[in-house]
C-alpha cells in the first residue's frame, strides 16, 4: 500500500511505531494512530485485508485488533464525536479511543 497515510511513519522513540499502540498509554497512541487512518486514502484496502489476514496487533483501517474482531463478526464502523472511527457490536457501543459509550438509538452518554 504505496499510498498510505501511515507509510513511513515512526515514533520519536525507535523501538515504538506510531500504528502499534504502546499498553501503557494505549488511549493516548490509539487516538493517535486512528487520526493517521482517518486522512488515508486506502483505509478501507487496509482495513479489508487486516480483516482478511487476522492481523492481530496495532490499528489498521482506523481500528484497533478488538474492533477488527468485531467487525469481521459484523459489527458496523461507526463514527464517534471524538472525530474517530469505532466498531462494535450494537448491544454494546463504546468508542476505543475516547471511551465514550452510546446506546443503541440513543445520544452518547459518558
Amino acid at each position: 500500500m504505496l499510498r498510505a497515510a501511515c507509510r513511513g511513519l515512526h515514533s520519536t522513540d525507535e523501538e515504538h511505531d506510531v500504528m502499534f499502540p504502546r499498553s501503557e498509554q494505549v488511549g493516548q497512541d490509539l487516538r493517535r494512530a486512528k487520526r493517521v487512518c482517518l486522512r488515508c486514502p486506502v483505509r478501507e484496502d487496509c482495513l479489508t485485508q487486516a480483516v482478511a489476514a487476522r492481523e492481530g496487533a496495532g490499528v489498521w483501517g482506523g481500528l484497533s485488533p478488538t474492533e477488527r474482531r468485531e467487525y469481521g463478526r459484523g459489527a458496523p464502523v461507526r463514527s464517534c464525536r471524538c472525530g474517530l472511527l469505532f466498531a462494535a457490536p450494537v448491544s454494546v457501543l463504546v468508542c476505543s479511543a475516547c471511551r465514550m459509550s452510546y446506546r443503541p438509538g440513543r445520544e452518547a452518554v459518558s
